[in-house]
């Protein structure tokens, strides 16, 4: 019976390391209620990857500098089911030197939005939801 138990748990531990897309996030708001969050990053560096995959230093000496703001955000339409959007900025910006004189470049915009209905199937200790949504591209690539 244990060697059953334990050939049980392989499987279920198998199959959920192969499903593509598996999100914690399964509980649903309640009407009327909401959630939003504001994330913010910032990265700089100086070094980029050949193709052999080493680390090398950006020509010019350039200073490559990353920054995003993403707003995500739910809200609750009935008792399971949820409206669930995603709205990201970035921008990106990079300083080279020259034997002329300094080059900069930047490119910045909104990213693609993404609208999601979360659906709760299931809610006790165990909850359970399925979720269908788009991506609309706003411009930025």
């Amino acid at each position: 019976m244990k060697g059953q138990v334990l050939k049980a748990q392989a499987a279920v531990v198998v199959l959920l390391s192969t499903v593509s897309c598996v999100f914690a996030g399964a509980w649903t708001q309640p009407p009327g209620g909401y959630y939003l969050k504001l994330t913010a990053q910032r990265g700089e560096t100086h070094s980029s990857f050949d193709v052999l995959g080493n680390q090398v230093p950006r020509p010019g000496n350039g200073l490559l500098t990353d920054f995003g703001l993403w707003l995500y955000g739910e809200y609750g339409l009935a008792a399971a089911l949820t409206l669930v959007a995603a709205a990201p900025y970035r921008r990106l910006s990079e300083k080279r030197q020259f034997v002329g004189g300094i080059g900069r470049e930047h490119s910045n915009g909104p990213g693609d939005l993404s609208i999601a209905l979360r659906w709760r199937l299931r809610d006790g200790p165990l909850i359970v939801s399925v979720a269908a949504g788009m991506a609309l591209p706003l411009g930025y690539s």
